[in-house]
């Protein structure tokens, strides 16, 4: 049986509140937190999220930028706020998602 912890707790969903009998056991899976690039890099996609890493160890991962990247206006969004940040070669939040422009300067997203 699985119980949506979120909507139990949060939402207050009382469909999701299941009477436990002794012996049960409630298993919460990890969950892998990444770094999103899109745009113009080579493999764009999700990567495992490293504390201490910076743009440039993600941008080695997805195998470097695409020919018609324009480096300066590549972009940080911070995923809970939506809030836009110059690239900069700090360590990344898991929050963090990485917008790559083309040189037509449209931005390219997911």
């Amino acid at each position: 049986m699985g119980v949506d912890f979120v909507a139990l707790f949060e939402n207050k969903d009382k469909e999701q509140d299941v009477m436990l009998r002794d012996r049960d056991l409630i298993v919460v899976p990890a969950q892998e937190q990444t770094v999103k690039l899109t745009g113009q890099v080579v493999n764009p996609g999700l990567y495992i999220y490293k504390p201490g890493m910076t743009l440039k160890h993600y941008l080695d991962e997805a195998g470097g930028y695409n020919w018609n990247v324009r480096k300066s206006k590549v972009r940080i969004i911070k995923s809970k706020t939506g809030e836009w940040m110059k690239r900069a070669m700090i360590p990344l939040s898991r929050s963090a998602i990485r917008f790559l422009s083309r040189k037509s300067r449209s931005v390219i997203g997911g």
